[in-house]
């Protein structure tokens, strides 16, 4: 099936979401809209076709399953934000959700929405980051899995083919022994982080047996910083660590942008960090 000129479809099934895909040129799958529809006014996004997927079934569930929670791409941020599934066995996504927007955009906006447009600064994105989120993908050729590292290609850009849509995520369950944090700094509420971090610590004791870090806003991707974990991990969480880190954290590569230089985004990631690490240290 080819069609010419701007179109808009609605399928009922996924068998029909995959066709469509395959044999619509240039077609851009609609969720909730946030971001698409504002790049389509600015004329910085113009497919030929959108593709909503608001009726698919099978998209908008969270279960815990076998030590995952596992997210549907079509579920409302609200919804995600509210699930106790989430609260209790991811608490960081909840965390991270609660800085996204306002109430308004988050009844709106979905988990895959996010992801899928992969802004810089998302607060989504940063999480799959932190926890290695493993992506379900799917087209008429079938599903594959596939790590965020290798999901995020470039700001606005995944390694997503034009016949394909992200179905679900796995982020792994924070155990007993794991602690975590976020915090992110906007110009206002609501808007997009300058420079967001988030951790996630897993002690035996109280010695750091893993550790995980991931920033938003210093580079064109979410990231994690491999030197920063390299140096927490094996070691007792205490102030003198929490002095390196944020030290090491200061000298962290970043990128300026129209707003912020790129020594003020490395100044908000030291001080991020660290209020992550002293409140991880008081609260255990």
């Amino acid at each position: 099936m080819k069609a010419a000129g701007f179109g808009y479809h609605r399928p009922e099934t996924m068998a029909e979401l995959l066709t469509l895909l395959a044999d619509l040129p240039d077609a851009r799958i609609i969720a909730g809209g946030q971001s698409l529809m504002p790049m389509m006014n600015f004329r910085v996004a113009m497919p030929q076709h959108l593709v909503d997927i608001e009726k698919i079934d099978g998209l908008d569930s969270i279960n815990l399953r076998d030590g995952i929670v596992q997210i549907g791409a079509m579920v409302r941020q609200a919804d995600a934000l509210a699930s106790p599934v989430i609260k209790e066995n991811c608490p960081v996504l909840a965390d991270a959700i609660a800085h996204i927007g306002h109430q308004q955009t988050r009844n709106r906006g979905t988990v895959g929405g996010s992801l899928c447009h992969l802004d810089p600064a998302s607060e989504i994105p940063l999480v799959c980051a932190l926890l290695d989120a493993q992506l379900y993908i799917a087209s008429r050729r079938g599903t594959r899995i596939m790590n965020f590292r290798d999901f995020a290609v470039a700001p606005l850009t995944t390694s997503l083919a034009e016949d394909e849509i992200l179905t679900h995520i796995d982020l792994p369950i924070c155990d007993p022994d794991t602690r975590h944090g976020f915090r992110e700094y906007a110009r206002r509420s609501g808007d997009f982080a300058v420079v967001a971090v988030a951790t996630h610590l897993r002690f035996a004791g109280e010695t750091i047996t893993e550790a995980r870090m991931a920033f938003a806003g210093l580079g064109t991707i979410q990231a994690r910083a491999d030197r920063l974990e390299m140096f927490a991990t094996s070691q007792k969480l205490s102030p003198a660590l929490i002095d390196k880190l944020a030290q090491e954290a200061a000298q962290m590569p970043a990128e300026s942008d129209l707003h912020h230089d790129a020594d003020y985004k490395r100044h908000l990631a030291a001080c991020l960090l660290r209020e992550v690490l002293e409140r991880i240290l008081r609260h255990g």
